[in-house]
């Protein structure tokens, strides 16, 4: 059975009618439509949903298109078609196309959502069983490491740029490493538009409706990420044909700007490349949230507000996240402890000892004053000493591209939030062309 939606300019005259309604402006004596404060975004979620929706009566009962929107949503067609999304799409998918179709029906038609739709929504969002996203979690360090490692093999010792397209897709993994925004608000960025210079700092500037929250928002661009960035627009860029005839920050080599697509793809190719996995762009939210979760857990409200969400609550689910991580952390201290020496190789110390200090702390608070029958508590107080040299060390023992621990804490805990790795290449401004060393 196909798979494809019918657009919205198919749909039944009755449906365009009370989509048109549902996302009227108006002014202030005619009123809104319920859908008029929804994104670009959410708009299209829905229209495909509800199109695909349409599109499966189409074929499987096209005489159901003449009855009315609501009546035609009986309690044997939806479970055909739950059916149907159960060939192609996962829980979460299912979950997903019958909450989209909902909404539609709730904005379009007010108050005659049928409640069978409701039971069965609420009934997938409690069977949705997301892939988790912990083992694909990279602490930002080290993507914004690899993002500034992409930049400086661009360029020859004497700073002649040789790879253009490494330098742009480099200097996109540090910036959205260290700023991640929505991949489409990302895609959107504009030369002499969404960067603004206030006094020394560098900003970035959106405009409500390029936002999801449909709120402006305003994020600086790392200090050390400005030198790199300034010699990419000025030097760089213009290497891209056609970035002449457009003014997209993300040029691309065929003489357009770089789409959401393209760049997702792009960053998840560079990713599997650097970790063996890919981490798309939305996954740099996550990681960004986990990384301050686990530093700095009393402030995670910054999350909060470095990703515009709208509250805590999706927020949250990062905290919790890391919260598990920690306190796997304790119970391999735990066991780093109570193992005999001689059984512990060194390999296997190496791992145990992949310990943030604040785990260490913990299970030293936690841990009884060592006894007679307790010698091994004692392995605690050594641990902790050596978790002292290596509180920096990232749990995959990566480093930065000088060779220092990867895994930096000033990152996130506001001592050198915009911290890059020293060596990177970016322009002296000397006039010269070389680049100097940050």
């Amino acid at each position: 059975m196909s798979r494809r939606g019918l657009s919205l300019d198919d749909w039944p005259e009755p449906d365009r009618c009370a989509w048109t309604r549902a996302i009227v402006e108006g002014d202030i004596f005619d009123g809104r439509g319920p859908a008029a404060h929804w994104v670009g975004t959410t708009r299209k979620a829905v229209i495909a949903a509800y199109g695909r929706w349409l599109g499966f009566l189409a074929v499987c009962e096209p005489a159901a298109l003449a009855e009315s929107s609501v009546q035609r949503l009986t309690g044997d067609r939806l479970a055909r078609y739950l059916n149907h999304l159960a060939e192609t799409a996962g829980t979460v998918g299912r979950h997903m196309f019958f909450a989209k179709l909902r909404d539609a029906v709730r904005v379009m038609f007010p108050g005659k959502v049928p409640q069978h739709l409701s039971r069965v929504v609420a009934r997938l969002e409690s069977e949705c069983r997301p892939r988790s996203k912990a083992a694909r979690i990279v602490i930002t360090s080290r993507l914004a490491a690899q993002g500034t490692k992409l930049m400086k093999e661009a360029a020859r010792p004497e700073g002649k740029i040789t790879d253009p397209v490494a330098y742009r897709d480099g200097l996109m993994i540090a910036l959205l490493a260290l700023r991640p925004v929505r991949m489409r608000t990302f895609s959107l960025i504009r030369v002499g538009t969404h960067f603004r210079q206030v006094g020394e700092e560098w900003r970035m500037v959106f405009e409500g409706p390029e936002m999801k929250s449909g709120r402006a928002f305003e994020i600086t661009v790392p200090e050390n990420l400005v030198p790199s960035l300034r010699y990419y627009l000025r030097e760089v860029r213009p290497m891209f044909t056609g970035a002449n005839r457009h003014d997209g920050v993300w040029a691309s080599t065929k003489g357009r700007p770089l789409t959401a697509t393209a760049i997702s793809r792009v960053i998840s190719e560079r990713t599997r490349e650097a970790f063996g996995q890919s981490v798309s762009p939305h996954l740099f939210r996550h990681c960004a949230a986990t990384t301050i979760a686990i530093l700095q857990p009393g402030r995670i409200g910054v999350a909060r507000d470095l990703l515009d969400h709208a509250s805590l609550t999706t927020t949250n689910a990062h905290y919790n996240k890391a919260r598990s991580m920690e306190a796997s952390r304790y119970y391999a201290g735990v066991l780093a402890a109570l193992t005999p020496k001689p059984l512990r190789s060194q390999h296997s110390s190496d791992r145990l000892l992949q310990v943030s200090a604040r785990g260490l702390d913990g299970l030293a608070r936690h841990s009884k004053a060592p006894t007679r029958r307790e010698p091994s508590l004692r392995a605690s107080t050594k641990l902790h000493k050596l978790a002292n040299m290596i509180v920096c060390r990232n749990e995959s023992g990566g480093s930065d591209v000088d060779g220092r621990p990867a895994y930096d804490p000033a990152v996130v805990a506001g001592r050198g939030e915009d911290r890059v790795a020293p060596g990177v290449p970016s322009p002296d401004h000397s006039g010269t062309g070389r680049w100097a060393d940050q």
